[in-house]
């Protein structure tokens, strides 16, 4: 079976600009490689069709003046044409004179147009990008009626009413003498005669420029107000952010030095709390309590040496969440993934140096290693119970990095389930 695609141009194969996109080219170019016959179907001349099925690889048919043409592209030559009767066409522009509506005429050579208005204003615009071979051929007659009347030639198309202004390059002849006129020509230079075909003509590009000319200033005129707006807007909201962050870092701040001077005043109450805490081994609450009253970031003071404690009290809980994790996962992924972040917190841990340095200074107390013991032992009980390892695989893991530790644990696992 069969199959073939009908797009029209203007307003669909089309953009605004009168480009075949290349999104649309792309989108054509799959049809075409499944089987699909994709033609033109369009109420424009052959000419202005041609250029068109070529640039989408459209080589076999396309129909042309709303139906009236089947044109065989392949061998160049009407197949089919169904046109209006020259008695027919002038009752319609009779019609169309007598109230007042615009109308052009296609013809198999050319398009017949009073003034350059609508779709022949569009055609003309759209000429001044096209070769001289593939325009669209326009011509500017002042008396319709008269010219069909006077010629045999045969009629595509009748009339059409547009509500657009859009282009096209023409041919313009006195209707008098037959001379070639310029489009601008309001008298015929040869015989002169009026050229009612050019005084309509500047009549109409006058009131189209005026048009465009106030369009544009009111496009620049909104632009600029928008600008204006966006501008203000942003100047607004970062002095509001500015301000706001200004306000909060300073109750903040002020809130933050008045917990730590109240630490330091109350000196021997919150060390006896720390150490009572520690020595209950409730390292939770010996770290809720120093984050409490912000001592767990200094870099320097009083303090200082319970940072090594405040640390592995820190990591300890972190451990023990993740193990939590670890137990309750119902899945390999999820895990590995615990046991991942429980051997990387592990690393860090047991790394005695590190807990030793804050914000890259050294801290030191003359006690410190020794309580940080005590919480080694503590986890070192817990690796027992949940991972089965050895006293000699916990000793293993004090100075492994975070891969080994996963290894070791992973070892023990395995062999306690074998």
């Amino acid at each position: 079976m069969n199959k073939l695609v009908a797009i029209d141009l203007d307003g669909t194969m089309l953009n605004q600009y009168g480009v075949v996109t290349q999104k649309t080219k792309e989108a054509i170019e799959r049809a075409q490689l499944k089987g699909i016959e994709v033609i033109i179907a369009s109420g424009r001349t052959i000419d202005s069709i041609k250029t068109i099925a070529k640039e989408i690889n459209s080589n076999k048919y396309f129909i042309s003046g709303n139906g009236a043409i089947v044109y065989d592209i392949a061998n160049d030559q009407i197949i089919y044409e169904n046109t209006l009767k020259k008695q027919k066409t002038l009752d319609i522009i009779k019609i169309c004179e007598e109230n007042s509506i615009y109308y052009n005429i296609y013809t198999e050579k050319e398009i017949l147009a009073k003034s350059l208005q609508a779709n022949v204003l569009y055609y003309n615009k759209e000429n001044l990008n096209k070769e001289e071979k593939d325009k669209t051929h326009i011509n500017i007659v002042s008396d319709i009626y008269h010219y069909i009347q006077e010629r045999d030639e045969k009629v595509r198309e009748s009339v059409e009413r547009e509500n657009i202004y859009k282009g096209s390059t023409f041919n313009m002849k006195c209707q008098y003498c037959g001379a070639v006129l310029n489009l601008t020509d309001e008298v015929c230079p040869h015989c002169g005669r009026k050229n009612r075909a050019g005084e309509a003509y500047k009549k109409d590009y006058d009131k189209y420029q005026s048009k465009v000319n106030t369009a544009e200033k009111s496009i620049s005129a909104q632009q600029l107000y928008t600008v204006k707006v966006l501008v203000r807007g942003v100047a607004i909201a970062v002095l509001l952010a500015m301000f706001i962050g200004l306000v909060v870092y300073m109750l903040t701040h002020d809130w933050y030095f008045i917990k730590q001077k109240n630490a330091v005043s109350e000196y021997d109450t919150v060390t006896a709390t720390l150490d009572r805490y520690w020595e209950n081994e409730d390292y939770y609450d010996f770290f809720n309590y120093s984050d409490s009253i912000n001592i767990s970031g200094w870099s320097d003071g009083p303090y200082l040496d319970y940072h090594p404690q405040i640390e592995a009290a820190q990591i300890y809980i972190f451990v023990n969440n993740y193990i939590s994790e670890y137990l309750a996962a119902d899945n390999i992924f999820y895990k590995n993934k615990a046991l991942t972040d429980i051997c990387g917190l592990l690393d860090e841990f047991y790394d005695l140096d590190n807990l030793h340095y804050i914000y890259g200074k050294l801290a030191v107390g003359d006690t410190s290693d020794e309580k940080v013991e005590q919480i080694y032992k503590n986890m070192d009980a817990i690796l027992k119970t949940y991972f089965y390892v050895s006293d000699e695989q916990v000793q293993a893991i004090r100075t492994a990095d975070s891969t080994q530790i996963q290894l070791i644990i992973e070892e023990s696992v395995k062999n306690k389930y074998e």
